[in-house]
């Protein structure tokens, strides 16, 4: 999935292995669903500070680092360096190398 930090959503999709066949039994067949979720960007300005936590690790794993940057941001302008120093860990155990800018957080893949 590519993500543009613009974009006001950004689609989900996920593939559920079960389908039901004619007699109502689950059989292999899979199903595909989207979930609109609203970006990192939009999430921060809205200052939605608990959806931000909801999700961070989910998109984590799935390679989306915009949702712990947004929320490492926040920590650090809060002065909570224990949560924004446990995001950063958490982030290059993702696989990312993390950059402080004036900017704010911002991460590379590892090669």
């Amino acid at each position: 999935m590519v993500w543009n930090a613009m974009q006001d959503f950004i689609v989900v999709g996920f593939q559920d292995s079960r389908a039901q066949d004619p007699r109502g039994d689950v059989g292999d067949e899979c199903v595909t669903a989207e979930v609109a979720l609203l970006s990192a960007v939009r999430m921060a300005e809205e200052e939605r500070w608990d959806d931000v936590r909801l999700v961070y690790l989910d998109r984590l794993g799935c390679g989306d680092a915009s949702y712990a940057c947004v929320l490492r941001d926040h920590a650090r302008s809060e002065k909570d360096w224990t949560t924004a120093d446990r995001l950063r860990h958490e982030l290059q155990a993702a696989g990312f190398e993390v950059r402080d800018t004036p900017q704010g957080t911002q991460v590379v893949g590892k090669p």
